[in-house]
Protein backbone atom coordinates (compact mmCIF):
# COMPACT_ATOMS: atom_id res chain seq x y z
CA UNK A 1 0.00 0.00 0.00
CA UNK A 2 1.24 3.16 -0.48
CA UNK A 3 0.13 6.35 0.04
CA UNK A 4 1.04 10.51 -0.48
CA UNK A 5 0.62 13.35 1.48
CA UNK A 6 1.19 17.22 0.71
CA UNK A 7 1.35 19.12 3.95
CA UNK A 8 1.35 23.25 3.90
CA UNK A 9 4.81 23.98 4.10
CA UNK A 10 5.49 21.99 0.35
CA UNK A 11 6.43 18.49 1.87
CA UNK A 12 5.01 15.38 0.18
CA UNK A 13 4.71 12.49 2.35
CA UNK A 14 5.05 9.68 0.83
CA UNK A 15 3.86 6.23 3.24
CA UNK A 16 4.71 2.52 1.52
CA UNK A 17 3.97 -0.49 3.56
CA UNK A 18 5.33 -3.54 1.93
CA UNK A 19 5.88 -7.29 2.93
CA UNK A 20 9.45 -8.62 3.16
CA UNK A 21 10.25 -11.70 1.31
CA UNK A 22 12.91 -14.44 1.34
CA UNK A 23 12.93 -13.79 -2.18
CA UNK A 24 10.73 -13.15 -5.12
CA UNK A 25 7.86 -15.14 -4.67
CA UNK A 26 9.38 -16.52 -1.21
CA UNK A 27 7.99 -16.38 1.87
CA UNK A 28 6.74 -13.97 4.39
CA UNK A 29 9.57 -12.63 6.76
CA UNK A 30 7.75 -9.89 8.36
CA UNK A 31 6.39 -6.23 7.30
CA UNK A 32 7.89 -2.77 6.57
CA UNK A 33 6.50 0.77 6.68
CA UNK A 34 8.62 3.30 4.92
CA UNK A 35 7.86 6.96 5.38
CA UNK A 36 9.13 9.76 2.83
CA UNK A 37 9.09 13.19 3.66
CA UNK A 38 10.34 14.78 0.02
CA UNK A 39 10.58 18.67 0.69
CA UNK A 40 11.07 21.34 -1.94
CA UNK A 41 14.54 21.88 -1.08
CA UNK A 42 15.93 18.83 -2.56
CA UNK A 43 16.08 16.70 0.67
CA UNK A 44 14.00 13.56 1.50
CA UNK A 45 13.20 12.80 5.18
CA UNK A 46 13.91 9.13 5.16
CA UNK A 47 12.29 6.78 8.37
CA UNK A 48 11.54 2.70 8.43
CA UNK A 49 10.12 0.75 10.49
CA UNK A 50 10.69 -3.25 9.95
CA UNK A 51 8.15 -6.11 11.92
CA UNK A 52 10.03 -9.16 11.82
CA UNK A 53 6.90 -11.94 12.01
CA UNK A 54 9.18 -14.91 10.56
CA UNK A 55 11.38 -17.22 13.15
CA UNK A 56 14.21 -15.07 15.20
CA UNK A 57 17.28 -14.88 13.08
CA UNK A 58 20.31 -12.09 13.17
CA UNK A 59 20.89 -9.96 10.42
CA UNK A 60 23.99 -8.80 8.72
CA UNK A 61 22.61 -5.10 7.86
CA UNK A 62 19.43 -2.80 8.93
CA UNK A 63 18.58 -0.38 6.58
CA UNK A 64 18.21 0.33 2.53
CA UNK A 65 20.00 0.52 -0.54
CA UNK A 66 19.47 3.46 -3.40
CA UNK A 67 20.68 3.27 -6.72
CA UNK A 68 22.41 5.95 -8.15
CA UNK A 69 23.77 7.55 -11.50
CA UNK A 70 27.02 4.93 -12.27
CA UNK A 71 28.96 8.74 -12.66
CA UNK A 72 28.48 9.26 -8.75
CA UNK A 73 31.93 7.32 -7.97
CA UNK A 74 33.47 9.92 -5.47
CA UNK A 75 32.94 9.74 -1.87
CA UNK A 76 33.80 12.14 1.18
CA UNK A 77 32.95 11.04 4.74
CA UNK A 78 33.14 12.60 8.50
CA UNK A 79 32.72 10.17 11.24
CA UNK A 80 32.78 9.88 14.97
CA UNK A 81 35.81 7.69 15.37
CA UNK A 82 37.12 5.24 17.90
CA UNK A 83 40.79 6.26 18.13
CA UNK A 84 41.84 9.64 17.68
CA UNK A 85 44.86 9.14 15.10
CA UNK A 86 44.34 6.62 11.89
CA UNK A 87 47.07 6.38 9.66
CA UNK A 88 46.37 7.17 6.16
CA UNK A 89 43.63 5.46 4.13
CA UNK A 90 43.35 3.19 7.04
CA UNK A 91 39.59 1.89 6.64
CA UNK A 92 38.49 3.43 9.88
CA UNK A 93 39.76 6.82 9.71
CA UNK A 94 37.58 9.85 10.97
CA UNK A 95 37.52 11.75 7.60
CA UNK A 96 38.63 10.85 3.89
CA UNK A 97 37.96 10.74 0.42
CA UNK A 98 38.13 7.65 -2.11
CA UNK A 99 36.61 7.09 -5.27
CA UNK A 100 35.08 3.69 -6.64
CA UNK A 101 38.48 1.95 -7.62
CA UNK A 102 39.15 2.24 -3.56
CA UNK A 103 38.57 -0.47 -0.90
CA UNK A 104 37.22 2.39 1.23
CA UNK A 105 34.71 2.92 -1.15
CA UNK A 106 32.91 -0.19 0.00
CA UNK A 107 33.76 0.03 3.23
CA UNK A 108 31.19 0.35 6.13
CA UNK A 109 31.33 3.99 8.32
CA UNK A 110 30.08 3.63 11.50
CA UNK A 111 28.85 6.59 13.26
CA UNK A 112 28.07 9.22 10.29
CA UNK A 113 28.31 12.80 11.08
CA UNK A 114 27.86 12.83 7.25
CA UNK A 115 28.64 11.02 3.95
CA UNK A 116 28.77 12.31 0.13
CA UNK A 117 28.37 10.67 -2.78
CA UNK A 118 28.96 13.08 -5.81
CA UNK A 119 30.37 12.75 -9.47
CA UNK A 120 33.37 15.01 -11.01
CA UNK A 121 31.61 17.87 -11.12
CA UNK A 122 30.48 18.18 -7.48
CA UNK A 123 26.80 16.75 -8.37
CA UNK A 124 25.06 14.24 -6.10
CA UNK A 125 23.72 13.40 -3.00
CA UNK A 126 24.59 13.85 0.91
CA UNK A 127 23.55 11.50 3.24
CA UNK A 128 23.01 12.56 7.05
CA UNK A 129 22.04 11.46 9.93
CA UNK A 130 18.94 11.96 11.94
CA UNK A 131 19.60 13.64 15.36
CA UNK A 132 19.74 10.51 17.81
CA UNK A 133 19.92 7.84 15.39
CA UNK A 134 23.32 5.74 14.39
CA UNK A 135 24.08 5.76 10.62
CA UNK A 136 26.18 3.45 8.90
CA UNK A 137 27.03 4.05 5.23
CA UNK A 138 28.97 2.50 2.23
CA UNK A 139 28.81 2.57 -1.61
CA UNK A 140 29.28 -0.06 -3.82
CA UNK A 141 29.90 0.90 -7.70
CA UNK A 142 30.37 -2.61 -9.39
CA UNK A 143 27.08 -3.27 -10.79
CA UNK A 144 26.50 -2.02 -13.93
CA UNK A 145 25.22 1.15 -15.07
CA UNK A 146 25.01 2.33 -11.35
CA UNK A 147 26.37 3.29 -8.03
CA UNK A 148 24.47 1.82 -5.08
CA UNK A 149 24.32 3.61 -1.68
CA UNK A 150 23.79 1.63 1.57
CA UNK A 151 22.64 3.75 4.12
CA UNK A 152 22.02 1.77 7.76
CA UNK A 153 21.30 1.88 11.15
CA UNK A 154 23.73 -0.34 12.20
CA UNK A 155 26.10 -3.57 10.19
CA UNK A 156 27.14 -6.41 12.28
CA UNK A 157 30.41 -7.89 11.51
CA UNK A 158 31.67 -11.66 11.47
CA UNK A 159 32.51 -14.10 13.87
CA UNK A 160 36.20 -14.09 14.42
CA UNK A 161 38.73 -12.53 16.12
CA UNK A 162 36.81 -9.49 17.35
CA UNK A 163 34.38 -12.00 19.35
CA UNK A 164 33.45 -9.39 22.22
CA UNK A 165 33.47 -6.31 19.92
CA UNK A 166 30.68 -8.00 17.60
CA UNK A 167 28.58 -9.38 20.06
CA UNK A 168 27.69 -5.56 21.18
CA UNK A 169 26.78 -4.82 17.55
CA UNK A 170 24.61 -7.82 16.95
CA UNK A 171 21.62 -7.19 14.93
CA UNK A 172 18.90 -9.42 15.98
CA UNK A 173 15.08 -10.00 13.85
CA UNK A 174 13.33 -11.36 16.65
CA UNK A 175 9.28 -11.12 16.74
CA UNK A 176 7.34 -8.66 18.44
CA UNK A 177 10.52 -5.93 18.57
CA UNK A 178 10.42 -4.08 15.68
CA UNK A 179 13.76 -2.49 13.93
CA UNK A 180 13.70 0.86 12.78
CA UNK A 181 15.84 3.85 11.40
CA UNK A 182 15.74 7.42 10.06
CA UNK A 183 18.06 9.34 7.84
CA UNK A 184 18.30 12.22 5.12
CA UNK A 185 18.90 12.41 1.63
CA UNK A 186 20.14 15.60 0.28
CA UNK A 187 20.62 16.85 -3.33
CA UNK A 188 24.25 18.53 -4.07
CA UNK A 189 24.18 20.91 -6.49
CA UNK A 190 27.66 22.87 -7.40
Amino acid sequence: MTAATPAADGTLRVVVNAKVLSAAGGTNLGNVLFTYDIKPEAEVAVHWRLDWTASDTRLWEEGLKFSLPASQTHMRWLREAFFTDYPAGHLGEPAGEADASQVQFRASKRKLQWLTLTDRTGQGVALLPVAGVPLTGRANSSEVNRTTLFASREVAGPQDFSGGWVSGHDIRADKDQPLSGAFILRAIVP
